[in-house]
């Protein structure tokens, strides 16, 4: 299938933040009375209400653990890179006439300054920050919106469980990818549309034969 638009998760998806997120939440979580993560390989098969559950991260502090969170963590987006092959991966989409967006929990001004060190800003035409763990499916609506396209256009790409549900909630396709925050084996239980394990695998899904060839 043809897809218009390629919309993007961030972290973990694009950016390889998890070490330096892992890093700054276990510094901050004494402060919100949470549990540091002492494995992150423990974390990768466990959803995200699974792993606030298993943290004791508290429903009423949970709202300025975020907020500090990403405060720390827009000291060092400057210095996160994307993860091997996402470069090339997005410089093809482009070539071949695919649209790029970003819908992330995140928010914006990390996001744009992690891809204006990276230099490919100009591949996206909006990022979408949601500042909240649990906002991906007013995310996605609100980027169909800015694309004019609809759902049936549109595959968005994530590296967790509540990516594939918020997916699901509007009919938007999703390619799952292995390399970030959840395993493999925790993806494939919540049967997304794709299951990636290399952004080379990624472009054979979105992008026509003919099309990378005439890209190459």
């Amino acid at each position: 299938m043809n897809y218009r638009l390629v919309l993007w998760d961030f972290d973990g998806t694009l950016a390889d933040t998890l070490r330096n997120a892992v890093e700054i939440y276990n510094r901050i979580a004494p402060r919100h009375k949470a549990l540091p993560m002492t494995d992150p390989e423990e974390m990768r098969g466990l959803t995200t209400r699974e792993l606030i559950k298993r943290h004791r991260i508290r429903c009423h502090r949970f709202p300025f653990l975020i907020r500090e969170f990403l405060a720390e963590q827009s000291r060092t987006m400057p210095e996160v890179k994307l993860y091997d092959g996402i470069e090339e991966a997005v410089e093809t989409l482009t070539s071949a006439g695919v649209r790029q967006g970003i819908v992330s929990s995140n928010s914006e001004a990390n996001i744009r300054a992690c891809l204006q060190q990276n230099q490919v800003e100009e591949h996206f035409e909006f990022a979408v920050g949601m500042r909240r763990l649990f906002g991906k499916k007013r995310g996605l609506r609100q980027a169909l919106k800015l694309a004019g396209l609809s759902a049936g256009e549109v595959l968005y790409v994530g590296d967790e469980t509540r990516d594939i549900l918020a997916a699901r909630q509007i009919a938007i396709r999703i390619a799952s990818v292995t390399w970030g925050v959840h395993s493999q084996s925790l993806l494939k239980e919540h049967r997304p549309d794709y299951l990636i394990t290399t952004p080379k695998q990624l472009m054979e899904v979105v992008v026509p034969p003919e099309a990378v060839a005439s890209v190459d």
